[in-house]
């Protein structure tokens, strides 16, 4: 019979990894059952009650939806105004005239969905997958879209006045006559975009990309460009009245007819640029002298 402290010690040492395990083991069970319910509750958190309402009459004010499925429903017309909707699936769902004010729409999924002359005053999209949406003559004022993947949706005569767009995903998007004014683009991607026409009055650009993008006939009075990259963007006839471009990227731009009265300059790049027949006028030059040929 093996007595003494040795004998004890070697007991314990063969016990105790035994008890960690078993002790381990039903802690893991309890945490496993944990994340499962709280995994469930996440996957299906909308209102059944709400589903139902929606889909009986399309009346749905301030319903619970979020993580609800509905790609692909006709929604057209439906009132969802405060309605929760985050993180739902509406991909390809017609959504046509739909009335979205201050809905929450944040990192839900709506690509190829038709919202052609909805209503998304002060609705929260961030996150929010569109891409490729149709969103002609939709109302976005004040909706917060930030960093919301936009690419390649059609924004035509759609309202975004005051909108924030800040790190917001463009590429190729079509923003023609879109409106602008004093929305938050800052460091967006504009690559490639469609703004012939768009106005864009008091809005920040701040260092937002719009290589080879389409500025022609925009209204950009009072714009903030700081650090702005507008390599190859076209910005024939454009108004930059008051803008501010300092260090701006105009590499090789198109700047025939651009009208830059007070327009500061101050640090821009302008090689390559087109500048036939810009106005100067009281504007602040690359080298931050001030040219006023043009008055």
């Amino acid at each position: 019979m093996r007595t003494g402290a040795g004998w004890y010690l070697m007991s314990l040492t063969h016990t105790l990894p035994c008890v960690f395990l078993e002790e381990y083991s039903v802690g893991m069970k309890r945490l496993l059952s944990i994340l499962l319910l709280v995994f469930s509750v996440g996957v299906e958190a909308y209102d059944e009650g709400d589903l139902k309402k929606l889909k009986a009459n399309k009346d749905c004010i301030k319903c619970d939806l979020s993580g609800a499925y509905l790609a692909g429903a006709n929604l057209s017309y439906a009132n969802l105004s405060f309605a929760d909707l985050t993180d739902a699936n509406l991909d390809s769902a017609n959504l046509e005239r739909t009335n979205l004010t201050k809905a929450k729409l944040e990192g839900t999924s709506l690509e190829w969905v038709n919202l052609i002359g909805a209503n998304l005053e002060g609705a929260n999209l961030i996150g929010a997958k569109l891409f490729r949406a149709d969103l002609i003559g939709s109302d976005l004022t004040k909706a917060n879209l930030k960093g919301a993947n936009l690419i390649g949706v059609n924004l035509f005569r759609a309202d975004l006045t005051e909108s924030d767009l800040t790190n917001v995903e463009l590429w190729g998007a079509h923003l023609i006559r879109a409106n602008l004014s004093y929305a938050e683009v800052r460091f967006a991607n504009l690559t490639k975009a469609n703004l012939w026409g768009a106005h864009l009055i008091g809005a920040d650009l701040w260092g937002a990309n719009l290589t080879n993008a389409n500025l022609a006939k925009t209204n950009l009075k009072g714009a903030q460009l700081y650090g702005a990259t507008l390599i190859g963007a076209n910005l024939m006839g454009a108004n930059l009245t008051k803008a501010k471009l300092k260090k701006a990227n105009l590499t090789n731009a198109n700047l025939m007819e651009v009208n830059l009265t007070k327009a500061y300059l101050y640090r821009a790049v302008l090689d390559g640029a087109n500048l036939t027949g810009t106005i100067v006028c009281r504007t602040i030059m690359p080298d931050k002298s001030k040219n006023s040929s043009g008055c």
